[in-house]
């Protein structure tokens, strides 16, 4: 998964789970989207 800013940000083949304690710290847009989080 990339940032909205081109940066990797969860690397292929990475397992996540749904309930995975890192995606609560998500501070990024995925990329595609127009925006920022500050």
């Amino acid at each position: 998964i990339m940032d909205n800013k081109g940066k990797t940000v969860i690397s292929a083949g990475t397992d996540r789970g749904q309930k995975d304690p890192e995606l609560e710290k998500m501070d990024y847009l995925v990329e595609g989207v127009i925006g920022a989080t500050s």
